[in-house]
């Protein structure tokens, strides 16, 4: 058997890598792919070479977005949970500050009336029912 011949047998019927050819034949990869290319079948096992080339990146690609979709989904569980975990926290707490302490924290809505040493709540404020409008000092 010559040489294009059994280049042609390993190429096609065996599978084997045009490296590998050249490595065993001795001769060059240029010389391989000439001769390859002249087989009738070059052209379908091209194609095919092709379609599994983007079968495999279609695969790949399904796998990493269903593990994006996952850590998506994991993260999104946690910020739930943390949500959840702070709601409980902040309305299961039913301290009730001082007026005192109220007009500390919220100092700029009230004014001091020498008279009747108390502060009164600014006009212009719109607040809740729950908050004091005079706060005896």
């Amino acid at each position: 058997m010559d040489k294009k011949q059994e280049i042609i047998k390993l190429y096609y019927e065996n599978d084997a890598k045009i490296i590998d050819i050249a490595n065993s034949l001795k001769v060059s990869r240029a010389y391989i792919s000439k001769i390859i290319k002249l087989d009738s079948r070059y052209a379908g096992k091209k194609q095919k070479q092709k379609e599994a080339t983007q079968k495999r990146k279609k695969e790949y690609t399904n796998i990493r977005m269903k593990i994006i979709r996952e850590i998506e989904r994991q993260q999104d569980s946690f910020l739930k949970q943390q949500h959840l975990q702070a709601t409980q926290e902040l309305s299961s707490s039913r301290n009730v500050i001082s007026n005192r302490a109220f007009r500390n924290w919220n100092s700029s809505i009230y004014t001091y009336n020498v008279k009747l040493k108390s502060y009164k709540l600014q006009k212009d404020i719109v607040t809740g029912s729950d908050v004091p409008n005079i706060i005896k000092w």
